[in-house]
């Protein structure tokens, strides 16, 4: 359980420019993407990254005293069940905000497919299985 109370929203005008800006951010360092050039990466993932949001749902975490202030928020689709890409700012990450999230996102026991993953992805469910595909 996490010591901060999770409180979600649905995005508002100008959360995308967060959303794509801390995902290639963040996303730089995983081993899929390390050994690509600046320019190849974030050109080609800004695209992906566009596209995939317009296709996705997205749960915003954001602070329980001020909805402004954004701790993280979740890429994801149902039907199939798929996580594209869950972010939390570092301050927040040993508060459990990612798996209460999950929790919230996907019932207990579900089959997940991730389509990004990173050193953290092992650890953000026990309650779930994952399947890495990043095709979709």
């Amino acid at each position: 359980m996490s010591e901060m109370p999770s409180v979600y929203r649905p995005p508002i005008d100008g959360d995308t420019n967060f959303i794509l800006s801390s995902w290639l951010k963040s996303f730089r360092q995983s081993p899929s993407a390390r050994n690509l050039d600046n320019t190849t990466y974030f050109n080609a993932h800004k695209k992906h990254v566009q596209r995939t949001l317009t296709n996705s749902l997205i749960t915003m975490i954001v602070s329980p005293e001020d909805a402004n202030e954004i701790l993280g928020y979740a890429v994801f689709t149902h039907n199939p069940n798929v996580l594209h890409y869950i972010y939390i700012k570092s301050f927040a990450r040993q508060l459990h905000l990612a798996t209460d999230l999950i929790a919230t996102l996907f019932p207990p026991g579900s089959e997940v497919i991730i389509t990004h993953k990173n050193k953290n992805t092992p650890h953000i469910s026990k309650h779930h299985t994952f399947h890495f595909y990043p095709y979709l």
